[in-house]
Protein backbone atom coordinates (compact mmCIF):
# COMPACT_ATOMS: atom_id res chain seq x y z
CA UNK A 1 0.00 0.00 0.00
CA UNK A 2 1.41 3.32 -0.80
CA UNK A 3 -0.50 6.72 0.30
CA UNK A 4 0.39 9.93 -0.94
CA UNK A 5 0.08 12.60 1.65
CA UNK A 6 0.67 15.30 -0.65
CA UNK A 7 4.02 18.14 -0.32
CA UNK A 8 6.75 15.72 -0.78
CA UNK A 9 5.39 13.06 1.92
CA UNK A 10 4.38 9.37 1.24
CA UNK A 11 3.88 6.66 3.25
CA UNK A 12 4.61 3.11 2.46
CA UNK A 13 3.37 -0.46 3.70
CA UNK A 14 3.45 -3.91 2.59
CA UNK A 15 2.53 -7.15 4.97
CA UNK A 16 3.04 -11.09 3.91
CA UNK A 17 2.23 -14.19 5.50
CA UNK A 18 2.22 -18.18 4.16
CA UNK A 19 0.40 -20.87 6.75
CA UNK A 20 1.14 -24.46 5.05
CA UNK A 21 0.96 -27.97 6.09
CA UNK A 22 0.53 -31.34 5.48
CA UNK A 23 -3.02 -32.66 4.58
CA UNK A 24 -2.34 -35.97 6.26
CA UNK A 25 -1.12 -34.50 9.50
CA UNK A 26 -1.50 -31.08 9.65
CA UNK A 27 2.63 -30.70 10.52
CA UNK A 28 4.33 -27.73 9.05
CA UNK A 29 6.02 -28.13 6.21
CA UNK A 30 9.90 -26.76 6.30
CA UNK A 31 11.06 -23.51 4.84
CA UNK A 32 7.66 -21.69 5.50
CA UNK A 33 8.58 -17.81 6.22
CA UNK A 34 6.92 -16.19 9.14
CA UNK A 35 4.38 -13.29 8.73
CA UNK A 36 6.83 -10.34 7.73
CA UNK A 37 5.93 -6.50 7.27
CA UNK A 38 8.06 -3.34 5.88
CA UNK A 39 6.79 0.16 6.57
CA UNK A 40 8.62 3.35 5.61
CA UNK A 41 8.25 7.25 5.73
CA UNK A 42 9.41 9.56 2.83
CA UNK A 43 9.87 12.79 2.53
CA UNK A 44 11.02 14.14 -0.86
CA UNK A 45 12.43 17.87 -1.87
CA UNK A 46 13.76 18.53 -5.72
CA UNK A 47 17.41 17.89 -4.62
CA UNK A 48 16.87 15.51 -1.78
CA UNK A 49 14.74 13.18 -0.35
CA UNK A 50 14.93 11.10 3.32
CA UNK A 51 13.23 7.94 4.19
CA UNK A 52 12.49 5.82 7.08
CA UNK A 53 11.95 2.66 7.29
CA UNK A 54 11.16 -0.53 9.99
CA UNK A 55 11.22 -4.49 8.69
CA UNK A 56 9.55 -6.51 10.86
CA UNK A 57 9.04 -10.41 11.25
CA UNK A 58 7.09 -11.88 13.66
CA UNK A 59 8.66 -15.34 15.67
CA UNK A 60 8.54 -18.41 13.63
CA UNK A 61 7.23 -21.57 16.23
CA UNK A 62 5.33 -23.03 13.71
CA UNK A 63 8.39 -25.02 12.24
CA UNK A 64 8.96 -27.96 10.09
CA UNK A 65 10.80 -31.43 10.71
CA UNK A 66 14.38 -30.62 11.77
CA UNK A 67 13.93 -26.96 11.87
CA UNK A 68 14.84 -24.75 14.79
CA UNK A 69 12.30 -21.53 15.91
CA UNK A 70 13.38 -18.15 15.59
CA UNK A 71 12.79 -15.37 17.44
CA UNK A 72 11.14 -12.13 15.57
CA UNK A 73 12.50 -8.80 14.96
CA UNK A 74 12.66 -5.57 14.04
CA UNK A 75 15.41 -3.14 11.73
CA UNK A 76 15.26 0.11 11.39
CA UNK A 77 17.03 2.53 8.65
CA UNK A 78 17.07 5.90 7.99
CA UNK A 79 18.03 6.69 3.94
CA UNK A 80 19.39 9.86 2.90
Amino acid sequence: MDVDAGRGLALEGVASSVKASLKETGQALPLVPPLKGHVALKYERPSWYVRAEAEMANRQDRVGEFETPTQGYVNYRVVF
